[in-house]
């Protein structure tokens, strides 16, 4: 048998490294849209509205955080307050269309979650307002929730006035 050498053993396993790299991390940046086609998707597709305002609500608080860690704490806070508007749209949106309820409400918790992350890490003068978005998103997921809930509590049949085990 022959000696394979030193250079070639290592080649491979730094190749398979890399292509598992890359098949791991593309796709995850790939399905990254813009806020701006967020909301022209949104616009287009009425059943997925809840679900994308909830995506648009998730994307603000990124570019929040962003203007945070610059200094740009004024329009941080006017970015926070758009994600606040668009997670009320989710609502209003998942109210008219019952559509993809499910993932609209994961994106809200997720989207409260950054944000009170987000809180942690700010100037104490800074936190008051983002605590008051974080709760104000929490209540807005809420909400979501009794939507949700409301909708499986019609779909459930009830039984009428009579009791079937007298028959």
């Amino acid at each position: 048998m022959r000696a394979v050498p030193r250079h070639l053993r290592l080649q491979l396993p730094v190749a398979l490294t890399i292509a598992i790299a890359f098949t791991c991390f593309i796709p995850a940046f790939a399905d990254e849209e813009s806020i701006e086609e967020l909301l022209a998707k949104a616009k287009e597709s009425r059943d997925r509205q809840a679900e994308i305002y909830a995506k648009v609500a998730r994307r603000q608080v990124e570019v929040a955080n962003g203007l945070f860690v610059d200094g740009e704490a004024a329009k941080a806070h006017a970015a926070v307050d758009e994600a606040v508007k668009y997670a009320a749209q989710a609502l209003e949106a998942a109210k008219q269309t019952h559509k993809r309820l499910k993932q609209a409400d994961i994106t809200l918790r997720k989207t409260s979650r950054r944000l009170s992350d987000i809180a942690g890490t700010l100037a104490f003068a800074d936190r008051p307002a983002v605590n008051d978005a974080v709760k104000q998103i929490e209540e807005l997921r809420m909400k979501l929730l009794e939507v949700m809930f409301e909708l499986n509590g019609k779909s459930e049949k009830k039984p009428s006035g009579e009791d079937p085990k007298k028959n």
